[in-house]
């Protein structure tokens, strides 16, 4: 009896397990696999907003190529022109980062020079030379430099009197050759004086002396004022340093676009033309201004110096007895040391142009 009770007892618990076997196997056929969920991809970056670029300019003959970089990037830039009247309100207004680049003479720079300190702009490429004229009445006979001697000449500040000054030394002629008078800016008051014969001729940029040559009163002589030794270098286009160092990629794109410009309206007047009077810029005078003017981007270093040393603040000479303590101390604080060249070149970086 006992053996019969152990072999059923084993039975039962083969039949036991068994079963639980079955089921452990059923359950994990029936119970589908947790399937692995593969590392989510990462997310692209989002593409950078694309900067404003601010530009000034001024309603010049030579600003031409600016005008028209709001249209020519504006699939890929956010580009805003912003008018000034003069170089020393863009200067202002891009030293403060108002704007990011900008129109400027060189006769700027020669003043940001000589007031010393770390420069506020960056010329980053040319824009013209020429655009500074020397226009006579028309009954004032001009046939060659001599002609001038003795001639009341009106002179506007600025680029307009190193010009002249220079033409002057060049030809043989002493500033005192010539009865000059000066005018502080140079816009309407030397034009003026033309026109009424107030002056029989006057030294003034474009497109100023186009405006007295259309208008029937007025020649350009065969003296080219902007044959000197600066090259006749006018204008540059600056950049705000800052954000030429942040955005320098931004800044040569919109370079490139004020190259190519610059050689389709030197080459294609007719179209220059058309694009001033789109701009609303300057009336039926630009045909005439326009030939006194080379849109020019290369950056003339050597002659941007040579302006620069000719523009020199006059370094006050006591001619008599030497000065009081106190005088003494009155010129040291108008003195300053002549700027070297290293602080002009500061000024500019040539590798944006270099690299067209």
């Amino acid at each position: 009896m006992t053996h019969l009770h152990h072999r059923r007892a084993r039975r039962a618990a083969l039949i036991l397990a068994t079963g639980a076997l079955t089921t452990a196997l059923s359950s994990a056929q029936a119970t589908p696999s947790t399937p692995v969920t593969p590392p989510a991809a990462t997310a692209a970056a989002p593409a950078p907003k694309p900067v404003t670029i601010k530009v000034g300019y001024l309603a010049q003959l030579q600003d031409v190529a600016l005008m028209t970089v709001q249209d020519r990037l504006k699939d890929r830039q956010k580009v805003e022109l912003v008018r000034f009247p003069r170089y020393a309100d863009a200067e202002a207004a891009l030293g403060r980062g108002d704007i990011q680049l900008a129109s400027l003479g060189y006769d700027v720079l020669a003043g940001a020079v000589a007031r010393g300190g770390a420069p506020k702009f960056t010329y980053v490429a040319g824009l013209s030379r020429g655009a500074i004229s020397l226009v006579c009445r028309n009954e004032v006979l001009i046939n060659a430099w001599p002609d001038i001697k003795g001639k009341r000449v009106g002179v506007a500040a600025g680029l307009p009197e190193v010009f002249l000054d220079d033409a002057l030394v060049q030809h043989s002629l002493q500033a005192t050759d010539i009865e000059r008078v000066k005018f502080p800016e140079k816009g309407a008051p030397a034009l003026q004086a033309l026109r009424e014969g107030a002056v029989q001729c006057a030294s003034m940029a474009e497109p100023l002396g186009a405006t007295a040559v259309a208008e029937g009163y007025a020649y350009y002589p065969r003296t080219d004022i902007a044959d000197n030794a600066y090259a006749g270098i006018n204008s540059g286009l600056a950049a705000n340093p800052a954000f030429l160092k942040a955005n320098r990629g931004a800044v040569q794109e919109l370079v490139k676009e004020v190259l190519e410009a610059s050689a389709l309206y030197q080459r294609d007047k007719n179209a220059w033309v058309l694009e001033l009077a789109g701009a609303q810029v300057t009336g039926a005078s630009s045909a005439v201004g326009i030939e006194r003017v080379q849109l020019d981007n290369k950056l003339y270093m050597d002659e941007a110096w040579a302006m620069v040393v000719a523009m020199r603040p006059v370094t006050p000479t006591v001619a008599t007895n030497p000065p009081s303590p106190a005088g003494a101390a009155a010129i040291a604080a108008i003195t300053k040391p002549q700027p070297e060249r290293d602080a002009m070149n500061a000024y500019f970086d040539t590798s944006v142009t270099e690299k067209q």
